[in-house]
C-alpha cells in the first residue's frame, strides 16, 4: 500500500512550511575562504535555521551567482550544507563539479536542489558555501542581490516518517 502524504496541520504556522534568506544588498562582494558561508551583504550569511515540529522533508534550493578571478585552472563548487544531518545522514546538496579557467569564463550562476528527511523537534541550519576545489589560497567574488542570492526550504509530508 502507498504511503499517503499528510496535508500539513492546521496549527503548522507559515514559518513551518516556507523558509528563505536572501541576498540583502546589491553588488559584488569579496569572498575568501573555502568552505565558509556566503555573506548576505549586511554582515549576516547565507543561511536559514528550521525547527519542525513533526518529521518531515524538506525540499531545499540555493543560488549563487560568482566570478572566479584567478586567472588559473580549477574547480570550485557551490554546495548548500545541512548541519546536523538528516535522518537519513545526508548533508550535501552540490551543483556539478566543474574545471574552469576564470580568463575564459567570466561568472558563473550556479543553482543546488534537493530534499532532507527531518527529525522533529531537531535544529537544522542550512547553509550556502563556495568550496574551493583549487590551489590553497584562491578566492572568488560573488554577486549578492535578492534575484541571484537566495536559500529556501519547503516543507510536506508532515508526520508521513
Amino acid at each position: 500500500m502507498p504511503t499517503r502524504f499528510a496535508s500539513p496541520p492546521l496549527y503548522l504556522d507559515e514559518s513551518q512550511l516556507v523558509q528563505e534568506k536572501l541576498g540583502d544588498t546589491e553588488g559584488f562582494t569579496v569572498y575568501l575562504d573555502s568552505g565558509a558561508k556566503f555573506q548576505d551583504g549586511f554582515g549576516g550569511y547565507m543561511e536559514i535555521e528550521f525547527t519542525p515540529l513533526v518529521r518531515c522533508f524538506w525540499r531545499v534550493k540555493g543560488q549563487a551567482f560568482w566570478q572566479y578571478v584567478n586567472g588559473s585552472w580549477s574547480a570550485p563548487r557551490t554546495r548548500l550544507v545541512l548541519d546536523p544531518p538528516d535522518l537519513s545522514g545526508d548533508y550535501l546538496v552540490g551543483d556539478l563539479d566543474t574545471q574552469l579557467h576564470s580568463d575564459e569564463m567570466d561568472a558563473r550562476g550556479v543553482v543546488m536542489a534537493g530534499c532532507f528527511a527531518l527529525e522533529a523537534e531537531e535544529t537544522y541550519n542550512l547553509s550556502l558555501r563556495f568550496i574551493n576545489g583549487g590551489p590553497a589560497g584562491e578566492s572568488a567574488t560573488y554577486y549578492v542581490h535578492p534575484f541571484h542570492s537566495y536559500v529556501r526550504g519547503y516543507t510536506f509530508g508532515h508526520g508521513a516518517l
